[in-house]
């Protein structure tokens, strides 16, 4: 709900917390287990409480996403796909912890298949777990209109993994930042 530019937002502190509706979150450093229940989420912001230290939040299935998500630990626990975007999504992943799924059988962090106005990873580091693993896979006729990627750190213990953006003959991206 927005009044005279504010916004009311969810605060979580509790335990084993799912999210399920879109809206804004506020996760405080003491809640433990916060997830996001696989579904379609075009409005939902989720921001951790300390600029310093992370939340962890855990992503339960596939979720499609158009929003915020800032100051967390994001752990893939899906069978498939974790993020996908939401048609003309704007995407700001920021001061975030990735971790990719060990598994082998996992296939992408992020999918994209439709058009998307901005993808934006800001000083994030990413742990690659799985070998091999796509950490996005753009295809069809998918189309980021922004793609930017500033200060990031990517690493595994892995023998390899792909930094692949574009898989797709039609898929295309308009601004590489």
């Amino acid at each position: 709900k927005e009044s005279a530019g504010n916004i009311n937002a969810t605060r979580i502190d509790g335990e084993n917390t799912v999210i399920s509706a879109d809206g804004v979150y506020f996760i405080t450093d003491n809640a433990k287990g916060t997830s996001i229940q696989g579904g379609s989420y075009p409005k939902l912001h989720i921001i951790g409480d300390s600029p310093t230290q992370r939340v962890d939040l855990r992503l339960d299935g596939t979720v499609t996403f158009a929003g915020t998500l800032k100051s967390l630990k994001i752990t893939d626990n899906s069978n498939g796909d974790a993020l996908k975007a939401a048609e003309n999504a704007t995407i700001l992943i920021d001061n975030c912890h990735l971790t990719t799924s060990t598994s082998a059988d996992k296939s992408q962090l992020f999918y994209v298949r439709v058009n998307v106005t901005k993808f934006a990873m800001h000083n994030c580091d990413f742990q690659v777990n799985a070998d091999a693993k796509d950490l996005w896979k753009l295809t069809g006729s998918g189309a980021f209109n922004t793609f930017e990627m500033v200060n990031n750190l990517f690493y595994s213990e892995q023998d390899r993994f792909k930094f692949m953006v574009i898989n797709g003959s039609t898929a295309t991206i308009t601004n590489l930042l």
